[in-house]
């Protein structure tokens, strides 16, 4: 059986901005960049998308978990458009796993999505 987690639309909730004063809050609904897992066969794709409403710089930094670890980050320009895939992991899913996207777009608000079980990460 394949599940898909799609962030635009289940995951709009995970989106969020830096805690302050011990609550998180819901960053922009158009987020710059998207976060997509996709479990298959025991294994987890997990996906960052372009989705720019303007023309931007992004820093990011992506945790993933697993059967394995990984850690990914850069600095990207983003134009409006289309949505292209910026960057592509494949882990093991067994026993758990958890994927943590980290977003800081040049003069916008920092968010961060969190998807599959955030205590692997």
């Amino acid at each position: 059986m394949r599940l898909l987690i799609m962030a635009i639309s289940a995951a709009v909730a995970a989106w969020h901005a830096p805690a302050k004063s011990g609550s998180d809050q819901v960053a922009d609904a158009n987020p710059p960049l998207i976060l997509e897992a996709n479990e298959a066969d025991g294994m987890v794709e997990v996906l960052i998308r372009t989705n720019a409403t303007a023309a931007q710089t992004v820093s990011y930094s992506l945790q993933v978990a697993g059967g394995s670890r990984t850690t990914h980050q850069g600095k990207t320009r983003i134009v409006p458009g289309a949505s292209h895939t910026l960057s592509t992991v494949r882990i093991n899913a067994k026993p758990a796993w958890g994927v943590r996207l980290k977003v800081e777009p040049e003069g916008g608000a920092a968010y961060e999505q969190v998807l599959g079980d955030p205590a692997v990460l």
